[in-house]
C-alpha cells in the first residue's frame, strides 16, 4: 500500500492478527490496539465451550449482515472457509491460533483495550496481555461488553485518540 507509518487497531479475532503481526515483525506498525483480544486460550478457559457450539449456521443467524457485507466487499467470497479458518483458530492451541508467549517480541506501543463485561476475554486475560509487552497500556471499561466499540463508541473513541496522540507526540 505504499505507507510510511502505520498503526493496527484489531477487534477481537482482528486484535489476535494484529498481536500476531506485531509479534512476528512481519510487519512494523507505529502501535498497536488490541481490543477484546486473547493472547492465549487455556483449554479450561470459558470461552473454548462458548467456541464450540458456534457452528456456521449459528453464525450466518447472528451476524447475517455481516457476512453480507463481507460477500460484497470481497472479489472471491468464501465465507465457508473463512468460518473454517476462524474456527481453527479459536480453538487451536499452536502458534497457528494465538500469539501466547511471542507477544513478549512486541516492540511497538500497546494499548490493551477490555471491557469489563466482556463475555470471551477475561480480566484476568486482558491484564497478563498487558503484563507481557513491555510499556504496554491497559484500558479496562466499565459496564462494556465484548462490543464496546459497536455499544459506546463515544466512551472508547477518545481514550484511543489520546493513545494514538501520545505515540506521534
Amino acid at each position: 500500500m505504499g505507507l510510511q507509518k502505520s498503526g493496527i487497531i484489531g477487534h477481537s479475532d482482528g486484535g489476535i492478527v494484529a498481536l500476531r503481526l506485531a509479534a512476528s515483525h512481519a510487519v512494523q506498525p507505529e502501535f498497536v490496539i488490541a481490543v477484546g483480544a486473547h493472547w492465549v486460550l487455556p483449554e479450561n478457559d470459558p470461552a473454548r465451550q462458548i467456541y464450540q457450539k458456534i457452528n456456521l449456521e449459528k453464525w450466518r443467524g447472528m451476524f447475517g449482515n455481516q457476512i453480507s457485507v463481507y460477500n460484497a466487499e470481497n472479489p472471491e467470497p468464501d465465507f465457508e472457509k473463512l468460518f473454517k479458518a476462524a474456527t481453527h483458530m479459536w480453538l487451536g492451541c499452536d502458534e497457528d491460533a494465538y500469539p501466547g508467549a511471542s507477544v513478549k517480541n512486541i516492540r511497538c506501543p500497546l494499548l490493551v483495550v477490555h471491557g469489563d463485561d466482556d463475555m470471551l476475554v477475561s480480566r484476568q486475560q486482558a491484564f497478563e496481555l498487558a503484563e507481557q509487552v513491555k510499556g504496554a497500556r491497559l484500558l479496562n471499561l466499565p459496564f462494556a461488553k465484548h462490543t464496546l466499540l459497536e455499544d459506546m463508541p463515544e466512551r472508547v473513541f477518545p481514550f484511543l485518540q489520546d493513545f494514538m496522540n501520545h505515540i506521534t507526540a
